[in-house]
């Protein structure tokens, strides 16, 4: 069962993350809309897992270990996600090694999700040995771009689809990993999610099936983005390339047309989550 985290626009919130008992959430966004702050904090007491991000997708830049910590620790999330650099495994465990210092200094109790970073399959499984032994990191996390990673002989580039590529490319460097740690390897999260065919892949996160590897959770704004345009998922995915712009988190589907539209596009995200929760072997009442 891999957990998996809906994300969707702050109107929308009561409709759709609250299907989930796994969220992540982004600082800057924690930091500007009480409503979507308040929102998490009463999930995370009634006793949701809620992971908070760096946000440097969003903004380029992560925020700071004491902002990162700060908003972790006064609204009572889980774990975070350390500050990281794009592709740079080196400067990745350099502030890994500084944020785990304030981590440390602070005492904090919330828990350490690393992201794995590098240039080459080789680099980033390289950061994971690295990882491994760090008893303060709880989690890894991998990203889903990695179409511009030196992946080997393998690259899959004759595929015309991106979506596509990129759900082989992480396929491929996650059963690549697996060759390369200890049974008791960290459990994984799968950050983002080009389209949800990839869960499929997984045997619902069993270690089992890759080879001492645990893939606990994934994030995806994926069944409300396509949904919102009427794109279901089918059994194969997505049936069509992965939107790719960004979610707009203040879009509210009940401003944007006709009731019979507004009802469509619910019902469609709706459907979309279940078939999501279906390809990774995860549903909660």
């Amino acid at each position: 069962m891999i957990k998996l985290g809906i994300i969707c626009p702050i109107p929308h919130l009561k409709d759709f993350a609250v299907q989930s008992d796994f969220h992540l959430v982004l600082p800057h966004l924690i930091k500007q809309y009480p409503e979507y702050k308040n929102f998490y904090v009463e999930r995370s007491k009634a006793g949701d897992f809620v992971l908070l991000d760096n946000s440097i997708f969003e903004l380029d830049t992560p925020l700071s270990n004491e902002e990162l910590l700060d908003i972790a620790e006064e609204c009572g999330f889980s774990e975070v996600v350390s500050p990281e650099t794009i592709n740079d495994s080196v400067e990745s465990y350099s502030q890994l090694e500084s944020f785990l210092t304030t981590h440390q200094h602070r005492n904090s109790k919330v828990q350490v999700l690393a992201m794995l970073q590098g240039k080459s399959f080789v680099e980033m499984s390289r950061y994971a040995i690295q990882l491994e032994d760090i008893k303060e990191v709880n989690t890894i996390g991998i990203p889903f771009r990695l179409e511009n990673v030196d992946s080997g002989e393998e690259s899959f580039s004759s595929i015309k689809s991106l979506t596509l590529r990129r759900v082989f490319l992480r396929w491929k460097f996650i059963f690549h990993l697996a060759t390369c740690v200890g049974k008791g390897f960290q459990p994984l999260h799968l950050m983002g999610l080009s389209d949800g065919l990839e869960l499929q892949m997984y045997e619902g996160g069993n270690s089992a099936e890759l080879d001492g590897l645990t893939i606990r959770s994934n994030d995806s704004s994926s069944a409300f983005v396509h949904g919102a345009e009427m794109i279901s998922y089918e059994d194969r995915g997505l049936p069509v390339e992965k939107i790719s712009k960004k979610l707009d988190f203040t879009r509210d589907l009940a401003n944007e047309g006709p009731k019979e539209i507004y009802n469509m596009c619910m019902l469609t995200i709706n459907h979309n989550i279940k078939m999501l929760k279906q390809f990774a072997q995860y549903d909660i009442s």
